[in-house]
C-alpha cells in the first residue's frame, strides 16, 4: 500500500486548479468570519493606539500605560480568537476533504458547516498535537540522558558524536512522528469517522518517504514560488519609504516616527487592493493543494487497500 507519489501530485495539482471556483467557495465565507474576528478586535482597541505619542519626543510613561491596558484588552481574547479560527480551518479542510474524495458534486459557492466531521477532526487534530507533544518530551528526556551520562561520568570527547546523533535522531523522530501521526487525519475523518488518528499511523506505515515527496512538491515548492512572485510584486510599493529612510540616514537627518508611520501607512494603502487581488487568486489554490494532497494519496492507498 505504497502512495503512488507522481500520481498524487498529479492528481492534486489538477483538482487545485480545475476546482478554483469552489474551493473559493469553500474558503470565503469561514476567511470573512476570520477577517470580521480580527476588524473587531482591532476595532475594541483603535481609540488606545490613536491616543498613541508618535511624536519624535514621545511620553514614554503614558506610552507605556496604553501598551498595558492594550495588552489586558487582547488577553481575553486569544484563546476564544485561536479556538475559532482553528474551528473555521477546520470547516475548510472538511469542506476541501469532501470535495476533493468525490463526496461533494458539481460546484461549490458558499460552504459552512458545523457537523460532527468538523468536530471530531479538530479533535483529532488536537489529539495528534497533544501526542506529539508527549512524543516529543520523551525523546527530549532521552537526549538530555544521554548529555546528563556524558557529564556525570566524565566520558572522553569522543563521546560527542554520541550526543550529536541523539540530537539528530530526536528531531527526526519528530518529524517522522508528526507526519504519520497528521498525514491522513483528514480525509481518514471525512470518509470513515472516528478521529482518524490511528488510522493515519496505519496507513503511513512505509509511507514517511513518499509523504515527505508529496508535501514538498504540494506544499513547500508552491509556497516558496508564491513568497517569490509577493515580493517581486509587492517591494516595489515599498521601496519608496525605504530609500527616504536610507536617504536620511545618510544625511544624519532623523525621521520622526509619526511622519514614518504616514510613510508606510500610504504605501500600505497603495498595495492593498493588490494585494487582496493577490490573495483571491493565490489563497484557493494553496488550500487545495495543501488539503488535497492527503485525500488523493488516501484514495490511491485504499484503492489499492480494496483491491488487495
Amino acid at each position: 500500500m505504497k502512495i503512488p507519489v507522481e500520481k498524487t501530485i498529479g492528481d492534486t495539482y489538477k483538482f487545485a486548479f480545475s476546482n478554483f471556483v469552489s474551493l473559493f467557495g469553500i474558503a470565503w465565507l469561514p476567511v470573512i468570519i476570520m477577517l470580521a474576528a480580527v476588524v473587531s478586535l482591532v476595532w475594541m482597541i483603535l481609540p488606545d493606539i490613536h491616543s498613541i505619542d508618535f511624536s519624535a519626543q514621545p511620553d514614554i510613561v503614558r506610552n507605556q500605560e496604553i501598551s498595558t491596558r492594550i495588552m489586558w484588552k487582547l488577553i481575553p481574547a486569544i484563546v476564544p480568537l485561536e479556538f475559532l479560527f482553528y474551528l473555521l480551518f477546520a470547516m475548510i479542510m472538511e469542506g476541501t476533504q469532501r470535495k476533493a474524495l468525490g463526496l461533494i458534486q458539481g460546484p461549490i459557492f458558499v460552504y459552512f458547516s458545523l457537523g460532527g466531521a468538523v468536530w471530531r477532526l479538530l479533535g483529532g487534530m488536537i489529539a495528534a498535537v497533544v501526542l506529539i507533544v508527549i512524543g516529543s518530551c520523551a525523546a527530549g528526556a532521552g537526549v538530555a540522558f544521554i548529555f546528563w551520562l556524558g557529564d556525570h561520568f566524565h566520558l572522553p570527547g569522543i563521546y560527542g558524536l554520541v550526543e550529536f546523533v541523539a540530537v539528530v535522531a530526536g528531531i527526526c523522530w519528530f518529524f517522522y512522528m508528526t507526519l504519520r501521526l497528521v498525514f491522513f487525519i483528514p480525509p481518514a475523518v471525512v470518509a470513515e469517522g472516528g478521529f482518524g488518528i490511528a488510522r493515519s499511523w496505519q496507513l503511513s506505515k512505509g509511507n514517511f518517504w513518499p509523504m515527505v515527496g508529496v508535501f514538498l512538491a504540494c506544499c513547500v515548492a508552491p509556497a516558496i514560488a508564491l513568497s517569490i512572485v509577493s515580493n517581486v510584486v509587492f517591494m516595489p510599493f515599498m521601496t519608496e519609504p525605504m530609500m527616504r529612510i536610507q536617504e536620511a540616514a545618510s544625511n544624519n537627518q532623523v525621521i520622526p516616527p509619526d511622519q514614518l508611520v504616514a510613510m508606510f501607512m500610504d504605501a500600505f494603502r497603495k498595495v492593498i487592493p493588490y494585494f487582496i487581488a493577490y490573495e483571491i487568486i493565490t489563497v484557493p489554490i494553496l488550500i487545495g493543494l495543501q488539503n488535497a494532497m492527503s485525500a488523493f494519496a488516501y484514495r490511491n492507498i485504499t484503492r489499492s487497500e480494496i483491491a488487495a
